[in-house]
């Protein structure tokens, strides 16, 4: 048996694909994919639960009883907005317009992230501007998240691979040609506890998917880029 966790983005960008390798390659050895928030991720490590799991390191770092493998590289977050929403057509979209409307989180955001957006916000209320919850849904549900960002005017935030076949299809508008924070994801064990050979080989095929995933998101970001320049021009 093997029990790993993350968030609904490495749940779903990383630990999926590696999975789908895993049960094909090992028939024999059972799986769990716990898909939690860092901090809920952590008390699961710690009570063996979990085998390892993937989060955003920026809360995890002076913990004294784990170790902490970085990823290899950060990913960039875009807003995401249905193909109809008031600022789809927009090319030059600022945070400040962004978090003047409903934002949907898939987990409980870390202090790295949610305190530049939560400074935003305060600038839009100071402009007249109705305060809002921030974030006003969290829904560790990707499906659930993208069926409210179908039928209203909410945003989100996500790494593109996540969200290329929806812009592709026009469900979905990435806001802006440049991203406006970025994930730092590590693969976290805990201190004093070897991994089972089965962990290990899936440890490897988290890595082999996140470089794969890296690969991805560099093209995609590229050819947005691209696209930007030619609109300027």
């Amino acid at each position: 048996h093997v029990a790993v966790g993350g968030g609904p983005y490495p749940a779903e960008m990383l630990l999926g694909r590696a999975a789908q390798q895993f049960i094909e390659q090992y028939p024999r050895i059972s799986m769990q994919i716990v898909v939690r928030s860092w901090d809920e991720l952590l008390r699961l490590l710690r009570s063996r639960d979990l085998d390892f799991f993937i989060g955003e390191v920026s809360t995890l770092a002076h913990e004294p009883d784990i170790e902490i493998t970085d990823l290899a590289e950060a990913h960039p977050l875009f807003f995401i907005a249905r193909s109809g929403h008031p600022l789809a057509g927009r090319h030059d979209v600022t945070a400040a317009e962004v978090f003047a409307w409903p934002f949907l989180s898939p987990t409980r955001l870390p202090p790295r992230i949610f305190e530049p957006m939560l400074a935003v916000q305060r600038t839009v209320a100071r402009s007249g501007s109705a305060a809002r919850p921030l974030p006003i849904l969290e829904c560790a549900s990707l499906a659930a998240l993208k069926r409210i960002l179908d039928e209203t005017d909410s945003l989100t935030a996500v790494p593109l691979p996540l969200v290329a076949a929806d812009l592709a299809s026009g469900r979905y508008v990435a806001l802006g040609t440049e991203p406006w924070l970025f994930l730092r994801y590590g693969l976290v064990t805990l201190k004093g506890r070897p991994l089972t050979q089965a962990a290990t080989r899936f440890r490897e095929l988290v890595l082999d998917a996140e470089n794969e995933v890296s690969g991805e998101e560099r093209r995609l970001l590229a050819d947005r880029q691209k696209r930007g320049r030619r609109r300027k021009a």
